[in-house]
């Protein structure tokens, strides 16, 4: 797979809840919190909180009602930037 090419935020936020448990967890707890400062369109911010209605299937609807192509979904699973942080996590702010 090529990662050279910038995946965008919406496949690095798929790709991270089908990964990491932890997040899954914290998502459908709180989705809008886990989405903020990302860039995602309102479809898309629409589509990953009607997940939180049916948790137990979370991981089936990440792989198969996110609108993603098959190609992009898998890019999104296996790219690096999907495992560098959890999300929800807020940079430090340097003036204290």
């Amino acid at each position: 797979m090529n990662f050279a090419s910038r995946i965008s935020d919406y496949q690095i936020l798929v790709g991270h809840l089908w990964q990491c448990r932890e997040c899954r967890e914290a998502f459908v707890r709180d989705p809008r919190s886990m989405m903020a400062g990302l860039k995602l369109t309102p479809e898309q911010m629409a589509t990953l909180q009607e997940f939180v209605q049916s948790p137990y299937q979370l991981l089936d609807r990440l792989q198969t009602g996110t609108g993603l192509a098959e190609g992009d979904f898998q890019i999104a699973v296996a790219h690096p930037r999907t495992r560098l942080r959890h999300l929800g996590v807020r940079k430090a702010n340097p003036t204290g």
